[in-house]
């Protein structure tokens, strides 16, 4: 028979415990470290807020961009939850130049191109007697032009400055807000 040594048993033990309350307070330290991390994405990553122009790179047609959160949308073959959220995408019309084409995505969505007024320019209390549009107009996007949208909840957002590449379109769009920009 093998003899027990209880002082070595309470040690063992009492070791245990140690590490246990050492491994909590770092799981605690990392899990505070984490939720300082996911805090700070939220902050530096979240839609910009009203009156913020925002840059934007959407790739022809496989991209599209949900104006209320800024988030860009892989557009899929079939409608799904994700393509879904996509306002907006920016199509490739070979037949003019510039070739990027806005079409929007959602229900209610509505749009006028503002020929000659430059992003910087488009004030909210100059767009009252604008006649907007339900339907995607096969109109190029171009450097000095501005394309105003309405979402369904009544929301405004200008595009501008636009810059085409091979493969995709960069622009800045801005929410407006009543009484300003």
């Amino acid at each position: 028979m093998k003899k027990i040594d209880n002082q070595s048993c309470l040690w063992e033990v009492t070791l245990a415990t140690r590490l246990t309350t050492t491994e909590k307070k770092t799981n605690r330290s990392w899990q505070s470290f984490f939720l300082m991390l996911v805090i700070l994405l939220a902050l530096f990553s979240a839609p910009c807020p009203r009156g913020m122009a925002t840059s934007v790179t959407l790739e022809f047609e496989t991209q599209g961009l949900n104006l209320k959160t800024g988030t860009v949308v892989k557009m899929l073959p079939r409608l799904t939850k994700e393509t879904a959220r996509a306002d907006i995408i920016i199509a490739y019309n070979a037949d003019v130049t510039p070739h990027a084409v806005l079409i929007l995505r959602q229900p209610g969505i509505e749009m006028a191109i503002i020929e000659d007024v430059k992003f910087g320019q488009l004030m909210v209390n100059s767009i009252e007697k604008l006649n907007l549009t339900t339907k995607s107009i096969d109109q190029p996007l171009k450097q000095n032009n501005t394309v105003l949208l309405r979402t369904a909840d009544g929301s405004k957002y200008k595009i501008g400055e636009v810059v085409e590449s091979k493969s995709s379109v960069t622009f800045s769009y801005e929410p407006l807000q009543e009484g300003g920009q």
